[in-house]
C-alpha cells in the first residue's frame, strides 16, 4: 500500500508529503506516490503546487488517467476551468474514459456560461454511470453545476436502477 495516501487520511500531512517525495525519488515509476503528493497539496490548498506536482507527473506518465484528472481538478480549484478542458478532453478519448471526465467537461462549460453544453455533459456523465449526486450538490469545485437547468432532475436517480 501507499503510507503516504494512510497518512494524508489522518491529516498527517507533513509525514505524507515527506514520505511520499522519498517514494518518487526511490521509485519514480510508482505514480501513486504522485498523486499522493498532489493530493496532499490540495488538502493544504495548495493548487498552484498541486498542479506544480501534478504536470510534473504527467510529464513522465502522459496518458494516467487520474493524473489528467488531477491537473484538470487543480486547475479548476484555481479559477482556471478554460485551461482545464482540453485534459478532460485528452482523457475521454482513452480507451474506457471515466465518466468524471465528462463530470469535469461539464464544470467546464458551466464556468464558461456554455449551459447547453454543460448540460449535454452531465447528461452524458449520469447515462455513462456517474453516480455521485451528493458530490455533485456540495462539492465547492463543481459549483458552476449547479447553473444549469435541470440540475436536479439530471442528477436525481433515475427509476429502476
Amino acid at each position: 500500500g501507499d503510507l503516504g495516501y494512510i497518512l494524508s487520511c489522518y491529516a498527517d500531512f507533513a509525514s505524507a508529503e515527506k514520505y511520499s517525495r522519498e517514494v518518487i525519488r526511490r521509485y519514480p515509476e510508482f505514480f501513486p506516490a504522485v498523486v499522493t503528493l498532489g493530493r496532499v497539496q490540495v488538502a493544504k490548498k495548495n493548487y498552484r503546487e498541486a498542479e506544480t506536482v501534478f504536470r510534473e507527473g504527467l510529464s513522465r506518465f502522459p496518458d494516467e488517467p487520474i493524473l489528467l484528472y488531477s491537473v484538470a481538478l487543480s486547475l479548476i480549484a484555481q479559477g482556471r476551468a478554460a485551461d482545464a478542458e482540453p485534459l478532460a478532453v485528452k482523457a475521454l478519448a482513452g480507451k474506457n474514459p471515466d465518466p468524471g471526465f465528462l463530470v469535469l467537461q461539464a464544470v467546464c462549460r458551466a464556468s464558461a456560461s456554455d449551459l447547453p453544453g454543460a448540460k449535454k455533459a452531465l447528461e452524458a456523465a449520469i447515462s455513462r454511470g456517474y453516480s455521485n449526486a451528493a458530490g455533485l450538490r456540495s462539492e465547492p469545485l463543481f459549483a458552476p453545476l449547479r447553473s444549469i437547468p435541470d440540475f436536479e432532475t439530471i442528477i436525481a436517480p433515475k427509476k429502476g436502477a
